[in-house]
């Protein structure tokens, strides 16, 4: 409990009240199964790049019901609207960088708190050994079997303290990391998705800029092949 509450409580300490108020939610999306269909995004920008250059941007209007994603569609309409390129840009930047700097805090705050853990045990190990400590004295009497317990149960602080952090906090933050870095991708991919379309881009030319986002090799492979044909 002392650990449990003292991480809280340093980590708390480190961040605004606000902060700590989404960490359900912040667990929660931890847990969640996320899938960014890459394919899937890439596909529907070839496909609407193809769409705009035969019939014209304002075509695109009738697309904009089936993007569910809110940034995509925000940018689509943007593009449809006249809007100038730079300005696009501009929005679709600072919209992905403003999310990915409130998910990085998610991570942060796991992190914080795995780092907080193990000082916690400490800190309980530290305050056990000087109960046990201070009864020394009964040794003497024979109690050393006692001694000797009491002491096995201060350095359990140290356990369930550097447990805590490697086993939950920590691993809760990398995942909250990966997620992030998914998602920072996947935006990309709609800005330059979105900017090329409004650039009048041949549909080649639009995968083969998207496919630059791409880390695995065997979806860009696939994409580019379908792209020949």
């Amino acid at each position: 409990v002392f650990i449990m509450m003292g991480t809280a409580g340093a980590t708390v300490a480190s961040f605004s009240w606000e902060d700590s108020m989404h960490v359900g939610t912040w667990l929660r999306q931890a847990f969640k199964t996320e899938e960014h269909d890459l394919k899937d995004l890439i596909q529907t920008f070839t496909r609407l790049s193809t769409k705009a250059r035969r019939e014209g941007l304002l075509a695109l209007e009738s697309d904009l019901d089936d993007i569910k994603d809110k940034m995509f569609q925000g940018g689509l309409k943007l593009v449809i609207d006249g809007t100038d390129p730079t300005v696009v840009r501009d929005i679709l930047e600072t919209e992905a960088t403003k999310k990915k700097e409130g998910e990085f805090k998610a991570a942060e705050y796991f992190e914080a708190a795995g780092g907080f853990s193990p000082t916690m045990g400490i800190v309980g190990t530290v305050y056990g050994l000087i109960i046990v400590l201070q009864g020394m004295g009964d040794v003497a009497s024979g109690g050393a079997g006692g001694l000797i317990n009491g002491i096995g149960v201060a350095f359990l602080a140290t356990f369930y303290g550097i447990g805590f952090a490697n086993l939950i906090a920590l691993p809760i933050s990398s995942k909250l990391k990966a997620q992030t870095k998914a998602r920072a991708v996947y935006r990309e991919i709609v800005t330059g998705g979105v900017l090329s379309i409004q650039a009048g881009d041949a549909p080649r030319i639009v995968l083969d800029k998207l496919l630059a986002f791409v880390e695995d090799e065997a979806l860009k492979l696939e994409l580019s092949k379908e792209g020949e044909t």
